[in-house]
């Protein structure tokens, strides 16, 4: 979270996605990125958000624990430099709960939402700085 931390204009994030998803495009996408900008307006006023380097789909098996308290990150297929901040953690609680434990939706989203108040993973969000009016933005 901390290795290449900046704010950037949350305008170039969508070029960024928009350049990606280009094969995507049609009449539904158009709507829901629209849709996406004006949630992301209405907790970003000031349309800036901070973004880090990041795994792209950070989970539990994507580590090996080294035995010395270090861990090995692989799969880095979907690494981004510029990307929202806590990303990372919301994809590791995210993919266990969906994949293993069959979460329900309204569930895993309050789980995300409120993992500032976990005894382990808390100290995360709270490191991060990001308010916490900003994490349903961080997390959308």
């Amino acid at each position: 979270m901390a290795v290449d931390r900046k704010v950037v204009p949350l305008s170039s994030l969508f070029e960024a996605w928009q350049a990606q998803e280009g094969e995507l495009a049609g009449d539904t996408l158009e709507t829901l990125g629209r849709d996406v900008r004006a949630a992301l307006a209405t907790v970003f006023p000031s349309q800036m958000i901070t973004v880090s380097a990041s795994h792209g789909d950070y989970a539990p098996w994507n580590c090996l624990d080294l035995g010395d308290g270090r861990l090995f990150v692989f799969d880095w297929e979907y690494g981004r430099r510029d990307a929202p901040l806590l990303g990372d953690l919301f994809h590791r609680v995210l993919m266990p709960a969906q994949l293993l434990r069959q979460m329900p939706p309204a569930r895993l989203v309050r789980r995300l939402l409120l993992l500032e108040g976990d005894p382990v993973l808390g100290d995360v969000v709270t490191r991060s700085g990001i308010p916490r009016a900003e994490l349903p933005g961080y997390l959308l």
